[in-house]
């Protein structure tokens, strides 16, 4: 039997929750003399799939642990539909060789579930979801403050913190103290920022009507709360606002978030491929999270605020009110800060791709710098990918324009063009910021399509080269 080394980015969870259908993402690595030609084989119960090895080259992996070879990625999302849920599983992976050698690579009890019943079943209209790591506890309490000031009394809070250090939680406790609108609770272990916010979802209670989401040092204004329901009429399932931006000591940055990159709240291509719906300044219906919950899996490029925003606008649509209702502390621990990027004319953007494809005629060396777009395949697209795969689950029927735009994400060398062309365009034409992401995602795609594995040896190919000519110069300057 040939030798197989292997290794999972995340061994497989005891528990999966379904909702109305999700996603159960194998992925790891394999290194074998002969896995050219090898297929994986799934199996959940009864249920068998039979996948190709992917082969991503995995440079992350030392070739010791590697056997000596080279390390293949794999990546294998799984669709579990909710007729699956309330029962468990044998969760069986095998690698199959073209020989007719077989390794088993796991082999797991797997519990479906339909849904995480929530901590507290209260009944207040609306539920504002605060998550908490370690905060500074002057802008924490800052920003409880501004909590009790909002003009809307009739809500709860709860308050999902993701095991900060014990002092830290104990005066997290403290600030909230005897309010019974608080409903303070602590994670087992540390999930990270999306894996929390998704706990603090779960505790909405079936009877709440909105959700509000809430970051740990930021302030919010009086009537925050108050002028996004005013705005949560008709269709409209997610509301969000500008904000002021704001050092720790409240000293003004910006009046708005918007001073470069133009908002969008519309188009659906645009939202997929560049988000500008910020979690703390939404709230929106607590139908949402019946689509919402559980959240794809976790990769690179994830946030809660642009899956429930997708999920919104697929639901109904959003709506923005063009005014600061709160200030967005700018600090070095942002998980994520103020991006901006300026917009980019339709003649611009053609005459920039008319030059970068001249020099390529005249320079054919520059073809390497295509190769700096591919690692987007592998943290944008795919992630892409999860989401429609999980929608597609979750939604039985599409209007057909959107449906168009989520099968962008098939996975299909035919939509790197769409992407390239179709897509780009429409950005241009609608003067939308994205900073050209759907361009360069079809791009990456067409890349990882027709030149497969040979991309990353590429990648690999020119690092050394530039670390060749580097140590030739340093010798001619010494």
């Amino acid at each position: 039997m040939t030798t197989l080394c292997f290794g999972l980015d995340e061994s497989p969870p005891d528990e999966l929750e379904v909702g109305d259908g999700t996603v159960l993402l194998l992925r790891g690595w394999t290194a074998t003399p002969a896995a050219r030609d090898a297929h994986f084989v799934v199996e959940l119960g009864e249920l068998r799939w039979r996948l190709p090895h992917s082969k991503d080259v995995r440079w992350d992996i030392d070739r010791e642990r590697a056997g000596g070879g080279v390390a293949s990625g794999f990546w294998l999302p799984i669709p579990i539909g909710p007729e699956l849920a309330g029962r468990s599983y044998r969760l069986r992976l095998s690698l199959e060789m073209r020989g007719g050698d077989t390794h088993t690579l796991v082999d797991h009890q797997l519990a479906l579930v339909r849904r995480a019943p929530p901590i507290d079943e209260r009944a207040a209209p609306l539920a504002i979801c605060l998550t908490t790591y370690n905060p500074d506890l002057t802008l924490f309490r800052r920003q409880i403050d501004s909590l009790r000031a909002q003009t809307v009394r009739e809500w709860t809070c709860f308050v999902q913190d993701d095991r900060s250090r014990p002092e830290v939680f104990a005066e997290i406790e403290r600030v909230c103290g005897a309010d019974p609108r608080f409903v303070v609770a602590r994670n087992a272990v540390n999930l990270g920022f999306y894996r929390n916010f998704e706990r603090c979802l779960r505790n909405v209670p079936a009877s709440a009507k909105w959700v509000a989401l809430c970051d740990q040092d930021d302030e919010w204004y009086p009537d925050k709360l108050a002028r996004g329901l005013e705005r949560l009429t008709g269709d409209v399932q997610l509301v969000y606002s500008d904000m002021r931006l704001v050092d720790v000591e409240r000293r003004p940055i910006s009046d708005t978030y918007w001073a470069k990159r133009r908002n969008n709240y519309r188009s659906l291509a645009t939202l997929l491929v560049a988000n500008t719906v910020t979690g703390a300044a939404s709230i929106f219906r607590r139908a949402v999270l019946d689509k919402a919950l559980p959240f794809p899996a976790y990769v690179e490029s994830s946030f809660h605020d642009h899956w429930l925003a997708v999920v919104s606008m697929l639901l109904g649509g959003l709506d923005y009110i063009d005014a600061p209702l709160y200030d967005y502390t700018q600090h070095g621990r942002n998980v994520i800060g103020h991006t901006a990027f300026d917009s980019v004319s339709t003649w611009k953007a053609l005459s920039d791709h008319a030059g970068k494809l001249l020099g390529l005629v005249v320079r054919p060396d520059r073809l390497k710098k295509l190769l700096t777009v591919v690692p987007l395949y592998y943290t944008e697209y795919r992630k892409l990918q999860l989401y429609r795969t999980v929608l597609e689950l979750r939604f039985s029927s599409l209007p057909r324009a959107q449906k168009r735009v989520v099968d962008l994400f098939a996975d299909r060398l035919w939509n790197a063009p769409q992407l390239m062309i179709g897509t780009h365009l429409g950005v241009l034409l609608r003067g939308d910021t994205t900073n050209m992401v759907e361009f360069n995602l079809g791009v990456a795609l067409a890349l990882h399509k027709t030149l497969g594995p040979l991309v990353p040896s590429l990648i690999r190919a020119r690092d050394l080269w530039e670390q060749l000519v580097d140590a030739r110069q340093q010798g001619t300057d010494a």
